[in-house]
């Protein structure tokens, strides 16, 4: 294999575990923001970046 081409892969799948780092502190699925930057790569680190958080659910004792 091409030197090009394996930092070509290295470094899609290291952006594409920053996504899904950054998805996990949104509360986000880190699975399926891993998978959809596989192809997307830096725009889906745009959309990240731009979508707000979702909020965590609230946990509500009743005693």
């Amino acid at each position: 294999m091409d030197t090009y081409w394996t930092i070509h892969i290295i470094s899609t799948i290291l952006w594409a575990a920053l996504n899904a780092y950054l998805a996990g502190r949104n509360n986000r699925s880190r699975l399926a923001w891993f998978l959809i930057s596989l192809p997307l790569g830096f725009f889906a680190t745009l959309f990240l970046i731009v979508l707000k958080p979702i909020p965590a659910e609230r946990q509500s004792s009743r005693s």
